[in-house]
């Protein structure tokens, strides 16, 4: 058990920093046409890109691991 100690510690701090750093990152983005009064626009589009953009990256990053 304690030969995996410093791979589980250096996993463990690599999720923490992703998703503590990610997330607060991004919601600062904002479309390049912005319309206040659309519904889209203002409420979900930040929610949306977050969560879609950080699930694709995630699942291309595993995909590469096999190929390497």
């Amino acid at each position: 058990m304690w030969e995996v100690r410093w791979t589980g510690l250096t996993a463990f701090l690599i999720f923490t920093a992703t998703l503590t750093v990610f997330p607060s990152v991004f919601v600062l983005v904002i479309p390049n046409n912005l319309d206040e009064t659309n519904v889209w626009q203002t409420k979900y589009f930040q929610a949306v890109a977050v969560f879609l953009s950080f699930n694709i990256c995630d699942y291309l990053g595993r995909m590469l691991v096999g190929f390497v």
